[in-house]
């Protein structure tokens, strides 16, 4: 196994391979904590049923001076701050570095951090270690060739569409093809440690004024496309590892959304920009593009954004209240994603109804004080009348004079209430604002 030189990385790769090596041993409810004024004490956090376990990562790898102690005890006392402030349930806080302290001192730690209304531990480099150790890919991908070695294997992958292939009925490689397809695929999944991976070869999506308009799963992260012929492709596929992994290493990229003056793209864009509602085939150009394989993908095309579903929100539902504020029906939802806009103050919560009846957005700016829900019927194709009833009557009841709000199943409502006026359009698109 690689050894890590710790002494030798710069602040910030110390930081970020400590970090993945966190996500990598905990792959289930790790966070990494994007400092905006201050980190808070936190650089990744990780949810146990007993609160957060939490990490400020340092990369002191010798006996503490007297400056770097003071960096301690400045990020244990912000921590504390942010715990008083927001009421975070923690299990402990942990400062991690690449040197075990001596006897004297970890009790100066212990003696700083007694007063503590929460656990505290310092780990040092033999934690780390033993990370390492467990996690190779991690540690060959910052300091080893395993970066280089992921680009070359995506460029091997896309040139398995070069030449004339042989494909077996329903559009599956066959014979020498398949199987470096599939060796290609599995030294994916041994040498990222951020992404898994798979390739398919797929009918090739439809090419209009040399824009790709891919339908993707919703958990994709990225993929990329290589023509076989004018009815197929290779099509390589990223998905994060973990949920976490998408502060760690995300996917960056520069583009410039063109759509038509008037239309409904145009209005959708100045959506997203306020509220960070969800942004589907958009025409535009990406001028730069950052991704984990380090290959650069630039041109026009139809840009989408699709948030990712929020595993910490409560349980929701979206009530009909009558005039006099008596509730006429309850639906619970699933699936939330929740976005905040460019705009200061503006955010949305897009959900859908537990039967897969309706989708509602409800968007806010709490500067300008604008608020409102926005309903769509969906295709009840292959749907039970006892599946979507309850559903269809919340609809159904969207009349003048009554109001809905969001709410927290067997608790208290969110946000505002908003009266249905007069005149409302009805299905299969209904806004209320």
């Amino acid at each position: 196994m690689t050894r890590v030189p710790w002494a030798t990385l710069s602040g910030q790769d110390m930081e970020d391979l400590a970090a993945l090596l966190l996500f990598s041993e905990y792959p289930d409810g790790a966070q990494h904590i994007t400092p905006s004024q201050g980190d808070g004490g936190m650089d990744v956090r990780i949810w146990t049923p007993d609160g957060w376990d939490v990490y400020q990562i340092k990369k002191f790898f010798k006996s503490l001076e007297a400056g770097q102690k003071t960096q301690v005890l400045d990020s244990f006392s912000s921590f504390q701050a942010e715990v008083a402030s927001t009421g975070m349930d923690v299990k402990c806080w942990t400062v991690l570095m690449p040197w075990d302290p001596t006897r004297e001192q970890r009790a100066w730690f212990e003696r700083e951090t007694a007063d503590s209304a929460f656990p505290t531990a310092w780990e040092g480099l033999t934690r780390l270690e033993l990370l390492a150790s467990h996690h190779p890919a991690a540690v060959d991908y910052f300091i080893g060739n395993g970066r280089e070695r992921l680009s070359d294997l995506i460029m091997q992958a896309m040139r398995i569409g070069s030449a004339p292939l042989e494909v077996a009925p329903g559009g599956s490689l066959a014979g020498v093809a398949l199987a470096k397809m599939v060796e290609i695929e599995d030294l994916l999944q041994k040498s990222d440690p951020f992404y898994r991976y798979t390739i398919t070869i797929e009918s090739a999506p439809d090419f209009s004024n040399g824009q790709i308009a891919p339908a993707q799963q919703h958990e994709v992260a990225y993929a990329k496309y290589h023509g076989i012929d004018a009815t197929r492709c290779v099509v390589i596929r990223a998905f994060y590892r973990t949920e976490g992994i998408a502060q760690l290493r995300p996917i960056r990229a520069h583009f410039h959304l063109t759509p038509e003056e008037g239309s409904p793209e145009a209005a959708a864009v100045q959506e997203f920009w306020e509220y960070g509602t969800r942004l589907e085939d958009i025409p535009g150009t990406v001028t730069v593009l950052d991704d984990p394989t380090g290959l650069a993908d630039e041109g026009p095309g139809l840009i989408s954004f699709i948030a990712s579903v929020d595993t910490l929100l409560p349980d929701l539902e979206v009530r009909l209240l009558s005039e006099g504020g008596h509730v006429l029906h309850r639906v619970p939802l699933v699936n939330p994603v929740r976005s905040a806009g460019q705009v200061e103050g503006g955010n949305s919560l897009a959900a859908q109804d537990s039967a897969g009846t309706f989708s509602m957005v409800v968007k806010a700016n709490g500067m300008s004080g604008r608020y409102g829900f926005h309903f769509t019927l969906n295709d009840l194709t292959g749907k039970t009348p006892m599946q979507v009833l309850s559903s269809l009557r919340f609809i159904r009841d969207l009349l003048p004079g009554n109001a809905t709000v969001l709410g927290i199943q067997g608790a208290g409502e969110l946000g505002n209430r908003v009266v249905v006026p007069e005149g409302l359009p009805r299905l299969p698109s209904v806004l209320l604002t």
